[in-house]
């Protein structure tokens, strides 16, 4: 990005002259002066300053508007003119000194100058004055409605400015090293769920009459540090350059990307897709249903893969570039759809970044208030899956500067960002802690490896995800060519996991944190035995109360799981076989294992399975699968078992 040129500075001796005249004549209400009322000699010197102001000198025209004003103190237009001179020279406090002396002179001859004093007194964070201006001006009735709108969206700046710092955050940036960061720009663009591959684009400087290089670097998380960066360039795809932001699939076996005028691009920019297999990564496919002849990038996908968030600035949108979503359908992109005015402003919204909890998004804009250019905003989805008003992530996260790219780990604890290094000029990675209210909900994983218990093959299987009390489906997918599935899991939710696969016994787990405590990262290898006569398996997801037949809430998800099996294979007859451990008296152990297996018989029965097919014994403590001698024994000996009886 090409440097603008630095602003002159005001020299001190004009500057303290003026703000010497301010007090001399401060205003107070004095009739004002025109250019059809003031002198001769001010109006010269005022024309001069006209031509120089619209010429782009700033500086010369401040000079000849300091000699008009000294010769007429109360023309007006002069000291607008040299207020907005001052202001294009960044001079902000002489900008606020000339302004407030016209409005003091007249509040009617500009009427809009209420509100651009409040602008200055934002950019000199000066809230308060700011606040008092605004109201002032809004209470007005002769503003037209566009201006009362800014000046709306203004006062909640100042608003959320002033809150910003008073209430700032301890932010400690650690920068992510050497490794990563160079002389030139590091923009972060994806982290992997699992946190052991980081992607982000590497802007350098080759020479002043050249293009800056731009490529995708990766650096990979091994012995406690990341190793040394290097260029992301898989074999299989044609070009390597004009690649820009990227989004890594939850299993990092999909990557989304934006490239720029490529040959089958149908916009500057474009998305695409490639996927990884064992012979490396795929042809990137250009997502046609996805792109428009404009500028698409800056991809985002849902932890299921089955939705995609995008910046683009398509026609059809609320501003400038907009946020839109795509969702996959029978293998296809649907159209994307604006997201909305809720997230989307009249602005700009850029670099979307969706944790894998689902439901906690990360952007970027300059249109919703903020510190200044773009800010970093989260926003949640409510109880019925609609996105909530942006939240600004707050001081110093966000400041005066543009913070654009960031992204979180899956414990939701960690962030990365690009920002500029002290005492620097180019952007680096840096890692923070990310504070409490701005966290998205934890997740953990577990990756599935789904074979034949007797051939060891892999197989094609389903793999659910429910709440065992509700047992309504939260994720739900099937395991590749290779019987390997990853399944996103919320880190502090009791769920149950079941795996189905034809002719095949189904296999579940219950995943229960305990108090205080997350999931941690599971590789889980399912074995599936065939469905033979003879064959049994727990219902591990089927509990009761301590010492009774009444089954818990958080059953049903397991319950329904055996029903769904049952109703799978018509032609099966089953026994409900129940067990205790050996504690109490063994009468009331069998009668307690049988009334449980009954229970389970009760529930298949009230939802549609012939009791014919059920048979229910209980054992009592006489079958253990564990000793009785600690809870954890016990607690495997107290079970129902479901036996194929043919």
């Amino acid at each position: 990005m090409a440097r603008q040129p630095a602003k002159p500075q005001i020299y001190a001796y004009p500057l303290i002259l003026l703000l010497l005249l301010l007090l001399v004549y401060p205003g107070s209400a004095q009739q004002y002066h025109t250019q059809q009322q003031t002198s001769r000699k001010a109006l010269k010197s005022f024309e001069s300053a006209e031509s120089a102001f619209h010429a782009g000198d700033y500086f010369k025209s401040i000079l000849l508007l300091q000699k008009s004003v000294e010769a007429d103190p109360v023309f007006i237009e002069a000291w607008l003119m040299l207020a907005d001179a001052a202001k294009e020279l960044d001079s902000i406090t002489l900008a606020v000194k000339a302004y407030e002396h016209a409005y003091e002179l007249s509040t009617d001859f500009f009427p809009a100058l209420g509100y651009v004093l409040s602008k200055v007194y934002v950019t000199n964070n000066q809230y308060d004055k700011a606040l008092n201006m605004l109201e002032n001006f809004l209470n007005r009735k002769d503003i037209s409605t566009p201006y009362l709108e800014k000046a709306s969206l203004l006062r909640e700046i100042a608003l959320f400015r002033k809150e910003a710092y008073t209430n700032s955050m301890e932010i400690e940036l650690l920068s992510l090293g050497e490794q990563i960061n160079t002389i030139g720009d590091e923009y972060v663009n994806a982290l992997r769920l699992d946190g052991k591959q980081l992607l982000f684009t590497r802007r350098q400087e080759i020479a002043n009459d050249k293009p800056q290089l731009e490529q995708l670097m990766l650096s990979k998380w091994q012995k406690e540090s990341w190793t040394d960066a290097v260029a992301f360039k898989p074999a299989s795809w044609p070009y390597s350059q004009q690649i820009g932001a990227v989004a890594f699939s939850a299993d990092g076996k999909s990557i989304v990307f934006a490239a720029c005028g490529w040959p089958d691009g149908k916009g500057s920019c474009d998305l695409y897709l490639s996927t990884k297999n064992s012979h490396g990564w795929s042809i990137p496919k250009n997502l046609v249903e996805v792109n428009s002849a404009y500028w698409d990038s800056q991809p985002a996908l849902s932890v299921d893969g089955k939705s995609l968030i995008f910046a683009s600035n398509r026609p059809g949108g609320v501003g400038g570039s907009d946020l839109w979503i795509s969702h996959l359908q029978n293998g296809k992109w649907d159209e994307p759809q604006n997201m909305g005015k809720i997230l989307n402003s009249a602005e700009n919204e850029m670099a979307p970044f969706w944790h894998f909890d689902a439901k906690t998004l990360y952007f970027s804009s300059d249109g919703h208030p903020g510190m200044g250019g773009m800010d970093l905003f989260l926003s949640r989805k409510d109880a019925a899956g609609l996105w909530q008003k942006p939240v600004n992530m707050g001081f110093p996260i966000n400041q005066e500067t543009d913070q654009i790219n960031l992204v979180i780990d899956a414990a939701g604890t960690t962030a990365m960002i690009s920002a500029k290094a002290d005492s620097t000029d180019h952007y680096d990675i840096f890692s923070f802690e990310l504070p409490l209210l701005l966290q998205p909900e934890p997740v953990s994983y577990v990756e599935l490896l789904v074979t034949d218990i007797e051939t060891a093959q892999p197989l094609k299987a389903d793999v659910t995800v429910s709440d065992p009390v509700l047992a309504n489906e939260l994720i739900s997918m099937q395991t590749d060519e290779q019987g390997l599935a990853f399944v996103v899991l919320p880190a502090r939710k009791h769920l149950a996991l079941q795996v189905n696969a034809d002719h095949y016994l189904y296999y579940e787990k219950s995943f229960r944190p305990e108090n205080g405590t997350e999931l941690k990262p599971v590789l889980q290898k399912v074995e599936l035995e065939p469905i033979k006569t003879g064959k049994t398996i727990v219902l591990e997801n089927v509990l009761f109360e301590l010492n009774k037949a009444v089954l818990l809430p958080e059953a049903l998800a397991g319950l329904k799981n055996l029903e769904t099996f049952l109703k799978r294979n018509p032609e099966l007859r089953i026994s409900l076989e129940g067990h205790t451990d050996s504690t109490g008296e063994e009468n009331f152990n069998r009668k307690l294992s049988l009334d449980r297996a009954q229970a389970v018989a009760d529930f298949l029965i009230a939802n549609g399975i012939d009791a014919e097919r059920l048979l229910v014994q209980g054992f009592g403590s006489d079958n253990p699968l564990s000793s009785n001698e600690d809870e954890t024994g016990r607690a495997r000996n107290r079970r129902v078992e479901m036996r194929i009886v043919e």
